[in-house]
């Protein structure tokens, strides 16, 4: 682990935890983070957990962006890698972003932010994802007037999915740490919702903002790193033995009185 210089800790606004699921992005996502944000209010933490193919380290590459870097000795999967991240979140806000995400217009965290607050009973908010599975150069971001018209599509969009998250620091006081014990990988979104609505609590989208998503997933052969089996070497139990139902039930039955509450708590395994 290498940690950075943090000048006025007590200014610090929010904690950025990146996650390194794709080797090709990983510079993209960190140069555009911080030429969208004000620096001085934000901290980035860098997650590297080694891939399914090898590879050199990539301190090199992140360096010049991030305040702190942790690289572990496995792949944990997405929940373990989390938890490692927010060991070091003092910050009122925390904000989980996979590296195949890029940020197109200035102050988009603070208009998400101003949404989140509004939302009293709201616990995480996420700005619109607009897929980008083409290859698409770094150069390639929307004009003003291509942005607008972004964000007047993106009124109709309100699925959030696992992206980038940005939780109040309440989060963790009232739900704790993610959950390790499931499997597969995939339905973390999905406990997103059900821990959030069995507190009466809710998760959702602001459409203020916007941001490009490669969203092709761990296996995509333009850059992504396979989980290495980390699961299947541990007792591990299914998003339907906690939830009493399966994913689509968990989604379609999110109404307002929906508080649905979990068969056991939270399980956080130990490194």
């Amino acid at each position: 682990m290498i940690k950075h210089e943090i000048l006025n800790p007590k200014n610090v606004l929010n904690t950025f935890i990146v996650t390194a699921v794709h080797d090709k992005y990983i510079e993209r996502c960190l140069k555009t983070l911080n030429e969208t944000i004000n620096r001085e209010e934000h901290r980035i933490i860098f997650l590297e957990c080694p891939s399914y193919e090898p590879r050199n380290t990539l301190y090199d590459i992140i360096k010049p962006y991030v305040d702190i870097y942790v690289r572990t000795e496995k792949n944990y999967g997405f929940s373990k890698t989390v938890n490692l991240g927010l060991a070091w979140v003092f910050t009122p806000y925390f904000t989980v972003v996979h590296d195949d995400c890029w940020f197109i217009h200035k102050g988009w965290w603070n208009k998400v932010k101003e949404d989140l607050d509004k939302r009293k009973d709201t616990l995480m908010l996420q700005p619109v994802q607009r897929y980008r599975r083409e290859e698409v150069e770094l150069s390639e971001f929307p004009t003003e007037e291509e942005y607008q018209k972004l964000l007047k599509e993106a009124r109709n969009s309100s699925v959030a999915e696992i992206y980038c998250m940005i939780f109040k620091r309440e989060w963790l006081d009232l739900i704790g740490l993610f959950d390790e014990s499931i499997y597969p990988i995939g339905p973390e979104d999905l406990e997103f919702y059900r821990l959030a609505r069995s507190i009466d609590k809710r998760i959702g989208v602001s459409s203020r903002a916007v941001i490009y998503h490669k969203g092709a997933g761990r296996n995509d052969k333009l850059g992504g790193a396979k989980n290495d089996g980390y699961h299947n070497d541990y007792q591990t139990v299914s998003f339907n033995e906690k939830w009493d139902g399966n994913p689509k039930q968990a989604v379609g039955g999110l109404t307002t009185g929906d508080n649905r509450k979990p068969n056991f708590p939270n399980y956080i395994r130990q490194l």
